[in-house]
């Protein structure tokens, strides 16, 4: 039967056992250059690295996973998800995970000296990192300091909260402030928009559409316009707004309402004036059918002058005669 300490170590493994299953990921990350170095790194702190649950992309987690296996811990290992490679979007899985809250912090060897196709996802997890506020390790130096932390943070958690809450960079919430006040203002803005009645159109105005939307249904053509009455006519302006504006404002309505009236007025007045001009066309054809119904009339009276002018002139002559 275990007596004094080993009964004290036996404890105190069912604790972080117990914990284990609390925390979050701890991510395993390493450039190719720099992976020689996490071998390392992992082989000299494996007693505290095989408490937590470990995360990584493709490479470095089978690296670390052949370092446990050579200690013989392999098998009482957690593991996270098993990412891809860096290029392939290992980076941004990880990052994706940090989104979640799945992460409570990161070791990260970076290769300082190589260019890497997938920077922008290395730039994004760093980022993410300083977003959710966990532990992040960027060299060899940091990464001996933090481990330091998380060997202590296994019997007092307080040391490293970002593995049992979601944290956030202070500069988080001045965000959100600003955010609400953007969705308050929008919010207010609709709730104080008027509500706008367009006017239904009828089917003249519909078949005109079918045919053309932006000329047939114009004050550009009035002629369209005759025999239509009063709300057909506004209905077209609706329609021309709609084709000149996409969206209506709240602080244009009155510019546009203006605008309205202005067109409605200049159709009727086109209208008005294309009717007279028809009105006058219309006299003037009048006046021309008069004046060809008379031709037959004064074509018939100079007929019948001609032989009243011969038996006139004939008379006259039979009288000379006489004399």
């Amino acid at each position: 039967m275990p007596q004094g300490p080993q009964i004290e170590e036996t404890a105190v493994e069912d604790q972080y056992a117990m914990e284990h299953e609390q925390r979050r990921f701890l991510a395993l990350i390493a450039h190719n250059h720099m992976k020689p170095a996490m071998l390392q790194f992992v082989k000299e702190h494996v007693h505290v690295l095989k408490h937590f649950k470990i995360t990584g992309t493709a490479s470095t987690l089978r690296t670390v996973k052949a370092v446990f296996k050579e200690y013989g811990v392999k098998d009482s290992v957690a593991y996270g998800p098993l990412c891809s490679s860096g290029p392939l979007g290992g980076d941004a899985q990880i990052a994706a995970q940090l989104a979640f809250h799945q992460i409570g912090g990161i070791i990260f060897f970076e290769d300082p000296l190589s260019a890497h196709p997938h920077i922008a996802d290395v730039h994004s997890l760093r980022r993410l990192a300083l977003v959710h506020n966990v532990l992040l390790a960027l060299n060899t130096t940091s990464a001996d300091a933090m481990i330091n932390i998380l060997e202590q943070g296994l019997s007092d958690k307080t040391l490293i909260p970002s593995f049992y809450k979601t944290l956030a960079s202070p500069a988080v919430s001045e965000y959100l402030a600003g955010q609400n006040k953007i969705v308050q203002s929008l919010v207010s803005k609709v709730k104080h928009e008027p509500h706008h009645h367009h006017h239904k159109i009828s089917r003249k105005a519909d078949e005109h559409l079918e045919r053309d939307p932006v000329h047939h249904l114009s004050i550009k053509h009035p002629e369209d316009h005759v025999g239509m009455c009063h709300h057909e006519l506004e209905g077209l302006a609706v329609l021309e707004d709609a084709h000149h504006a996409h969206t209506i404002r709240g602080e244009d309505v009155h510019h546009t309402d203006t605008i309205r009236a202005n067109k409605r007025k200049r159709t009727e007045e086109i209208t008005s004036s294309e009717t007279k001009k028809r009105r006058k066309k219309q006299q003037r054809g009048e006046t021309q059918q008069g004046k060809e119904n008379e031709k037959p009339v004064q074509r018939k009276r100079e007929a019948l002058k001609s032989p009243l002018k011969e038996f006139l002139s004939g008379l006259g002559s039979s009288t000379h005669a006489k004399e």
